[in-house]
């Protein structure tokens, strides 16, 4: 295995280089069929940012999101998260899975509504190819119903970690 030296340290290409982790507990809903951020705070985006010391790392993504589908009065409660990253002071694009078709969900064939609730962890190796500082933050989107994250102050995660290459 090679080493990669950075400054005066020499990582093992496949070493985690370091660590960041961001967690909330801010329940914010919507019912919107295009995608809206998760957010922190009222209003406030839940970003979390990495800044790498080589620009040939990547950054492995791993997020643990509550998400609670409900739809009282239709057959379906079903959503979609989307991941987006930005290097810098440029704009955030989707990273990581880009279908938009709304999949994570249930199906109640009774046609009388239904629940669901699960966290949610599309985990991500992404090559950004910088130094600048990165952010990462995650958008959801339902088909009608309501689409609740960190419902009842569940907490939702996402850690961040750099690894050499």
């Amino acid at each position: 295995m090679a080493l990669i030296k950075l400054g005066a340290k020499a990582y093992k290409a496949g070493s985690v280089i370091q660590t960041v982790n961001s967690n909330i507990t801010y329940h914010s809903n919507t019912n919107s069929t295009t995608y809206v951020d998760i957010n922190s705070a009222s209003s406030t985006a839940w970003e979390t940012s990495i800044t790498p010391i080589s620009s040939s790392s990547k950054i492995l993504i791993i997020p643990s999101i509550s998400v609670y589908a409900l739809n009282s009065s239709n057959a379906e409660a079903r959503y979609a998260l989307r991941m987006q990253g930005k290097i810098g002071s440029g704009s955030y694009t989707t990273i990581g899975d880009t279908n938009d078709v709304v999949r994570l969900g249930n199906y109640d064939y009774g046609a009388s509504g239904t629940i669901n609730g699960a966290y949610v962890c599309p985990v991500f190796l992404w090559s950004p190819s910088s130094t600048d500082e990165l952010k990462v933050k995650f958008k959801v989107k339902g088909n009608g119903g309501d689409i609740h994250v960190s419902i009842e102050n569940q907490r939702s995660t996402v850690t961040l970690q750099e690894i050499a290459q």
